[in-house]
Formats: structure tokens, C-alpha cells, sequence
């Protein structure tokens, strides 16, 4: 100490030098030690007002997009909530949501959890978009994820099986998408897509249960067959029958069946077409193969794991897409299947009664009856229309919930379609002595048919750009036309078929001039000549005028194939017409 005090004194500028840097040096010090505290302080608030803010994006998401895997596997109401009401303005604030979860990751774009929330809320973004019916948006949405989750795959960051599998499914949700709106080819590479992640992950034999779900779902979906009414309109036998052409052999009317006047003097008599219905289409042998390898996936899931919820219910609509013909009868299960698709999802609803999906999917099953009702007998029919009633009890339940979501609408119109057309062939088994039981099922078949169109105008109004929507609204208008002719109302049965054709014509240039517009057309116009020719007062020049309106847009037809296989499709009539035959017009 001594000799730092002479050195000192000998070279005072250094030792004051020398001290100045001392103090600062512990200045310094203090202050990096009090600056680090409260940067610490700083960084822990920040970490805490960015978790409180990515769980409250995350419960949003959760309350208003929840996980359809979490929904299917766990009872969502066990608090006695009913799940939240989807529309547009809900999807819309979702997507703006997704800006939140970007600027929370640019301060640490390294943090895995928050990289996988990002994708996972585009994914939701896409589920919700697919429910609303907006496909266009859903894919973009998915497409977004998808190329996240790619990315997290490229990372390796030590979930790649979860991710593949994730990845399979978003690829499914595009698939779908796409085949909603047409893409029918790129729907199937979509699937493919999904069906190859899986197996270039897991490889051919697949031990994982949720990557082997996902494999099922995979071969159901490239199996899959839109339903009439549906999707886009690309097999117009669904709108159409054979005696909507120009050569279609008259058929007689139902017993107990009315017209505008006591017998038709000459035409077509009134009265349901046997082959109007809900005609099935045969599986082609590669369906065939993708539904039985679906079925043997879930039975050996369900083996292992007997209470998982979303495996029976894709059972359930495994089994009833693969065998579609079956006409409702307790005691004939599926062929191979212990028990029925109602059955498990009978079983599914019990259990989780506010699960939208399942009842969806049973009021779906308890409405899939493809039969042509003029080949069934009065007992089948009647077991048909009792099945039809538990649907469509469940289906008005399910709309009135979820008024948003367009597959419960299309569910709810179907069902009501198929309940009228049911009961309209039910009075061809009563005698002359029945009139008042016919007039009845004639009536119930009318609001039916009522309730189903004024659905599908909502739709037509809700999806302008949607040519099936509008394609639909001109069918059902059209079989209401018939039966209220059959109760004598040919006025009102006119009225409906001029609304039908006002309406088609309405629609954008570009888009109807299709062949299944110009086959509607045709139908509709022949249609309305028919009535002018069966009023009280027949008009032979309006009747004429709607033939020629109705062949113009025959001959607008350019797949002339269309008309031929609907010719060579056309069944026989049932008895010769005892009428005086129609003069055909060129």
C-alpha cells in the first residue's frame, strides 16, 4: 500500500487516470448489473404478455375452430355447451387473427411450439372455410399450412410423424375442397398425394392408430361419390329422367292420382315416373376395393380400441356408402358387418348428443335409401317413409343449430325431397275408394316438396355463383309443379314452373350454357306445355310454343351421347296409354 502511495504521488496524472478508469469501471459494473435486472424484468414481462396473448388466440381458435380430431375422440359438452355457430364473419375474424400469430413469432422465429401454432391455425382457418362451403378459400387456407408444415418436416425437428400425418390430412381437406367445386382430377392426385405421405413415412405396414385413421379416411375419400345435390352437377341423370326427352313413352298415373281435369285427353298422364327417385349408381370395382380396404383398417382399429368415437363413426359411413341399396329392415345387417351404420351411429349420438357430426351422419344414414319407388312394394315404402321421417326430424334439428353450415341445409333438403317423392308414390296402392288418404299423402308430399325448395332458394341466394344450386332450385320447383297437379291445381303447378324458368334464365350467360342447363330447360319447358295442354281451357299455341322452346334447347346439347344413353336407359312403359297418342312436332 506504502509503495502505491509514493508511486502515486510520483506519477499523479496516471494514478488519477488510473482511478477516474476505476470508478467508471465499477459504475459500469452497477450498471450492467441493475441493466440486466431490468432487462430481465423487461424480457420476462414481455414472455408473459406474449403467453397470456397466444393463449387467448388459442382459446378463440379452440372456441370457434375447434380440431375436428379433439371433437371426434372427447365429449366437447361435458360443460352442457353446444358448439359455437360458424359463419362468415366468424371465418373471416379467424383468418385476421392469424396476422397475431406471425408478429408473436418474429421476435423468436426459432421457437418450434410457435411455428407449429401458426400452421395448425391455418389448418383450422381451412376447416372452417370447407364447413361454410367458401372451397376456393379452404384450399387456399390449407394450401398455407400445408407449406408450413413442410417446412417444419425440413427442420427435423423430432415430429415427423406427427407432421406426415398432419400433412395427409390437410392434403385430404384439399381433396374435398376440390371435388365441391369440379377439380375432380386434381381431388384425386390430392388423395393420392395424402395416401403416399403416409405410406413414404410409416411404409406399407402402418402401426401408428391415428396414421392408420388417416389411411382409412384416405381410401374412403378417393371412394367417396358426391351425393345428388351435393356438389356440382356432372351426371345430369341427376336432375333429369328419360320422359323429360322428346321421345319419352307416356306412364300411366297412380291410383288415386288427380289431373287438371277428369283423365288427360291426349300426352303423357300425371302421376310419379317409375324411374324418379334416388336411382343408385354401381361402384366401380376400384370403389369397390377402396371401401373394403377403409373397412378392414377401422375393424382392426375398433379391435383394438372399441370406445374411440371417430372410428365408429367412419365406420358407419363406410359401410353405408359401400352398400347404398339396402332398403331399411331391422333384420338384415350389412353383409360381413355385425352391426348396421345406424346402428353404431345410433350409439354414437347417445353418447355425445351435441356432436354435430354424428348427427349429421345419422340423419345422412337414416335418408340413404336408393331405390326407384315405382319398383317397391307398399311395405318397403312405408318402411322407407318411416325411416325418412327420423331423418328428417333430426336434419331440422341439426339446420335450426347450425343454419350456417351448407351440408346441413343440402342434408335437410334431400331428406325433404326424398320424403315427398315417397310419399307421392304411396296412393298407387289405394283403390278408388281411398281418395281422401291419397289427397292426404298427395298433401304431405307437397309441403315436402314446398320446405325443400324454399331451403334450396336460400342456397341459390347465398351461392349466386353456384350453377347446381340453381340447376336443383329449377328440379324441385319442377316435381312440385307435378303434384299439385295431381290435386287439381294446374294454375299454381303453371306458376311454379314460370318461377323455375325465370330464375334459370338468370343466370350469367357463361355459366349456362352447359348441358345440363339446356337439358333442365328442355324439361322444364315440356313440362309447362303439358299443363297448357291439361287446363280447363287447353291452349294448343301456348302448348306448341313450349314443345319448340323445349326442342331448341335440345338442340343445343353438344354431348349428343347425353340424349342417346338417356334414351337406351328409358324403361318401358307400364301399360300401353289408352289415350289419343300426341302429334309429335318437329
Amino acid at each position: 500500500m506504502e509503495r502505491l502511495i509514493r508511486w502515486s504521488r510520483r506519477n499523479p496524472v496516471i494514478a488519477s487516470l488510473s482511478g477516474v478508469t476505476v470508478v467508471l469501471l465499477l459504475l459500469v459494473a452497477v450498471v450492467g448489473v441493475v441493466g440486466y435486472r431490468a432487462e430481465r424484468a423487461q424480457r420476462n414481462r414481455a414472455e408473459e404478455t406474449s403467453t397470456l396473448a397466444l393463449n387467448a388466440l388459442d382459446q378463440i381458435f379452440d372456441r370457434f375452430a375447434p380440431d375436428q380430431a379433439v371433437v371426434l375422440t372427447s365429449s366437447a359438452d361435458d360443460d352442457g355447451s353446444s358448439p359455437a355457430v360458424v359463419s362468415d364473419e366468424t371465418a373471416a375474424l379467424l383468418e385476421d387473427l392469424l396476422e397475431f400469430y406471425d408478429q408473436l413469432g418474429k421476435s423468436d422465429d426459432d421457437d418450434l411450439q410457435l411455428a407449429i401454432k401458426r400452421a395448425e391455425a391455418r389448418r383450422r382457418v381451412g376447416d372452417i372455410r370447407q364447413r361454410l362451403g367458401r372451397h376456393e378459400d379452404a384450399i387456399r387456407s390449407y394450401r398455407e399450412s400445408l407449406t408450413r408444415y413442410e417446412a417444419l418436416r425440413e427442420r427435423g425437428v423430432g415430429q415427423a410423424e406427427t407432421f406426415a400425418i398432419t400433412q395427409a390430412r390437410i392434403l385430404n381437406g384439399i381433396g374435398t375442397s376440390q371435388r365441391m367445386i369440379n377439380q375432380q382430377a386434381a381431388a384425386k392426385e390430392s388423395h393420392e398425394r395424402a395416401l403416399a405421405t403416409i405410406e413414404a413415412h410409416f411404409g406399407k405396414s402402418v402401426s401408428n392408430d391415428e396414421a392408420e385413421f388417416e389411411l382409412a379416411r384416405t381410401h374412403y375419400l378417393l371412394a367417396w361419390r358426391l351425393r345428388p345435390g351435393e356438389g356440382p352437377v356432372d351426371d345430369v341423370s341427376q336432375l333429369i329422367v328419360p320422359e323429360d326427352l322428346d321421345e319419352g313413352p307416356p306412364h300411366r298415373s297412380p291410383p288415386g292420382g288427380f289431373s287438371g281435369r277428369e283423365g288427360p285427353p291426349s300426352g303423357r298422364p300425371l302421376g310419379l315416373r317409375p324411374s324418379e327417385g334416388i336411382s343408385a349408381r354401381a361402384l366401380t370395382g376400384d370403389q369397390a376395393s377402396q371401401f373394403a380396404t377403409a373397412v378392414s383398417i377401422l375393424n382392426r382399429l375398433r379391435a383394438k380400441s372399441p370406445d374411440d368415437p371417430k372410428v365408429a363413426h367412419l365406420l358407419a359411413i363406410c359401410l353405408r356408402e359401400w352398400h347404398p341399396a339396402r332398403i331399411p329392415d331391422e333384420q338384415s345387417p350389412i353383409v360381413g358387418q355385425n352391426e348396421r351404420p345406424e346402428e353404431l351411429l345410433e350409439e354414437l349420438v347417445r353418447r355425445f348428443p351435441k356432436t354435430p357430426e354424428f348427427q349429421h351422419a345419422l340423419a345422412v344414414t337414416y335418408s340413404n335409401f336408393h331405390f326407384r319407388p315405382g319398383d317397391l312394394s307398399m311395405v318397403e315404402l312405408d318402411r322407407v317413409e318411416k325411416a325418412l321421417a327420423k331423418a328428417l326430424v333430426r336434419a331440422k334439428k341439426l339446420y335450426a343449430d347450425q343454419p350456417t353450415v351448407p351440408a346441413y341445409a343440402r342434408s335437410l333438403i334431400q331428406v325433404s325431397f326424398h320424403l315427398a317423392i315417397t310419399q307421392q308414390s304411396l296412393p298407387r296402392f289405394l283403390g278408388p275408394g281411398n281418395r281422401d288418404m291419397a289427397q292426404q299423402k298427395f298433401s304431405q308430399a307437397e309441403r315436402n316438396y314446398r320446405a325443400a325448395t324454399e331451403l334450396q332458394r336460400s342456397l341459390a341466394r347465398r351461392f349466386p355463383q353456384s350453377l347446381s344450386y340453381h340447376l336443383w332450385l329449377a328440379r324441385y320447383r319442377r316435381t312440385l309443379s307435378v303434384v299439385l297437379q295431381m290435386q287439381r291445381r294446374p294454375e299454381e303447378a303453371r306458376d311454379e314452373l314460370l318461377a323455375a324458368i325465370a330464375e334459370a334464365e338468370q343466370i350469367d350467360r357463361d355459366r349456362r350454357n352447359t348441358d345440363s342447363w339446356h337439358l333442365m330447360l328442355s324439361s322444364l319447358h315440356r313440362e309447362l306445355g303439358n299443363i297448357y295442354e291439361r287446363m280447363e281451357e287447353p291452349d294448343l299455341e301456348l302448348e306448341l310454343e313450349q314443345l319448340f322452346r323445349a326442342r331448341d334447347h335440345q338442340s343445343q346439347i353438344r354431348d349428343r351421347s347425353v340424349l342417346d344413353s338417356r334414351a337406351r336407359d328409358r324403361p318401358p312403359p307400364d301399360r300401353p296409354f289408352d289415350g289419343p297418342a300426341r302429334q309429335r312436332f318437329p
